[in-house]
This record gives C-alpha cells, structure tokens and sequence, in this order.
C-alpha cells in the first residue's frame, strides 16, 4: 500500500487540474462519483493526459472516504483541455525529457539519425594504402554517388582531390588509347573519327598527349569549376563554397575517366567477331553508355554536396549549355542565309 500511495496523480475536474494525490485517493474519488472514467489524469513521467479508465493498474474499485476536491498548487503540470469523449489530448509536456507510459511505448518513439560519418577513402592519405584509396574512392563516387556527394559537404583542400583526377585522367587516357587501337582501321568510320579527334592521325605520340592532358589540368578544372559553380549559384540558388564544387568535380569527373573499361571490354569482345560493322556498333552503345553514366555521377554528386534536389542540379548543369548550343547555332544559320 505505500508503493500506491508515494504515486502521486493529478486529475482534472470541470476543466480545471487538481493534485498531488495518492492514486488510492484518485480511486475513491472515482468510485464516489467525485471524478468519472473520462476525467483527464496525469502523473510524472507520462506523456501528456490520459481518461483515467485507460490507464494501467486504475481499473480496480475501491471504496474508501471521499477528500474534498482541493486545486492543485504546482505550476509545471502539462496545459490542460476540456475532455474529449475518452480520447487522450496530445498536449507538450514542461519537461527536458519524456518518458513512456508502458514500455511497449519506447519502440514508438523516434530514433535519432546518426551523423554522415563516411569518409572517401583518399581523403584520409597517407594514413591508407594509396592503390585501395584510389580504387575504393572510385567504387564509392560510381556506385554510391549521393553518399559520395554528401561526404564533400565537410571541409577539405584542393590539392588531394586534383591529385586523384590527375591520376584517374592518366588511367582513362590509356583506357582510351587501347581502346582506339583495337579498332579496326579499315572500313571503320569510327575508328577513323576517334584518332582524328585525338590528333592521333597526325602522329601524335602517346606521351605527348599523356603530359598535355596531365599539364592542361589544373587550368581545365578552375575554368570549368568557376562556370559550373557560378550556374549552380544562379540557376541552383546553392549555398555551398567553390572549394564544394571544385572538389565533387574533381572526383566525379575522375572516375568517370575509368568508365572506358566499358567501351574497351565492348571492342574486344566485339572483334571476335571479325566485322567491322559489329565492333562499331559496340563501341557506339558504351560509349553512349559512359556519357549517361559519366552525366549521372557528375550531377548526383553535385547535388548531394550542394544540398540541393537532382531535378534543379540537372537545370543548373544542362541549361547553360543548353542555351549557349541555341544561340551558336542561330548564329550559324544566319550567317549561312546571308
């Protein structure tokens, strides 16, 4: 009985709060018709008011001397609301924290989200293994680009990022080179048409283009980061800094340059055939399939680290261009009519 009487209850009674008192009061007051079953009650550690008859362990009669009603004194009791026909009012407790009526409660309440602790493995050199940093760094911004996207988010330099670029243009280059040398050269429109977009029928050699691709680099990427960020800025209404924009492209576009395992593993298998027409063909539909691909990772990224929908990144990327091509091509064709 003293368990009982140390659980101190609140109850309301013509809208107004009355309490502290022992639940076996609150049971002699109900049983004396002072209270009904609907009248609202309350005690610490509940979550707001409750009708008294769907409360645990207050279902049992008993008969006792009625107390007068008295008002309660406390001014940290929850709002009170006029009854609502047995229905619990879901009203704010004053209180730091909250704690469930009935412990079957707890599996409703929400879980905290825990924090974007991922890291891209080659952000943390040389505290891991360059090779497993590298391709790792790869895997994640192909195949788990949001994640990728989000991980940018934190502050870092630039000098990291641009080495993985550099290192990933130098792989996609020689990807792209033997891919371009399994083509047959006879009778194939577009082998002919990648070596003379290389500069490859002019005699070009392979280191040549290697260092020209490795040197023009860092020029390529701040042009091409000042561009793209300034069209995210306006088009995009982003928030996030240039370093953001420069780092996600830097790993978005670098590991697209990989995405030309696709198009050599297509060729190769293409040329057991023995036709030309066939190893063409090949090479068209992967190389269509890397600038889907290489579009996606690109604008996925940016838009997880600039916080923004996919939908309002792709305007941001694809306008510009988009309207630049329109304006070119009006001024072609009038300078053809006149």
């Amino acid at each position: 009985m003293a368990g009982i009487e140390s659980m101190k209850w609140f109850y309301e009674s013509n809208g107004q709060p009355h309490g502290p008192i022992p639940e076996a009061e609150l049971r002699r007051l109900r049983d004396a018709d002072k209270i009904s079953a609907e009248s609202l009650v309350w005690q610490e550690g509940m979550p707001d008011w409750a009708p008294l008859n769907s409360v645990k362990g207050l279902g049992q009669p008993l008969v006792v001397h009625t107390p007068d009603l008295h008002p309660a004194p406390e001014s940290r009791l929850p709002t009170l609301s006029p009854p609502s026909h047995g229905k619990a009012v879901s009203l704010p407790l004053k209180q730091d924290f909250q704690v469930p009526k009935d412990p079957a409660d707890a599996e409703e309440q929400p879980i905290p989200t825990k924090p974007n602790l991922f890291v891209l493995e080659w952000e943390k050199l040389p505290h891991t293994s360059p090779l497993q940093a590298f391709t790792s760094s790869i895997h994640s911004t192909l195949f788990h680009t949001q994640r990728t996207g989000e991980a940018l988010q934190t502050p870092g330099d630039w000098k990291l990022p641009l080495a993985f670029l550099a290192l990933a243009e130098v792989l996609g280059t020689l990807l792209m080179l033997t891919t371009v040398g399994l083509l047959p050269v006879a009778n194939s429109k577009v082998a002919v048409l990648m070596r003379q977009m290389l500069g490859l029928q002019g005699g070009v050699g392979l280191t040549t283009l290697l260092l020209s691709s490795v040197l023009m680099l860092p020029l390529s990427m701040l042009a091409k980061s000042t561009i793209l960020h300034l069209c995210l800025k306006v088009f995009g209404r982003s928030q996030a800094s240039f370093l953001t924009t420069f780092r996600t492209l830097c790993y978005a576009i670098g590991s697209s340059a990989v995405l030309w395992l696709i198009p050599l593993a297509a060729v190769a298998a293409a040329g057991f055939a023995g036709e030309t027409a066939v190893v063409d063909f090949a090479m068209a539909i992967s190389m269509a399939v890397v600038a889907v691909w290489s579009m996606r990772v690109t604008i996925g990224a940016l838009a997880a680290s600039h916080g923004m929908p996919i939908s309002r990144a792709a305007l941001s990327i694809l306008l510009p261009p988009f309207l630049a091509f329109t304006v070119f091509f009006f001024i072609v064709a009038a300078l053809v009519a006149s």
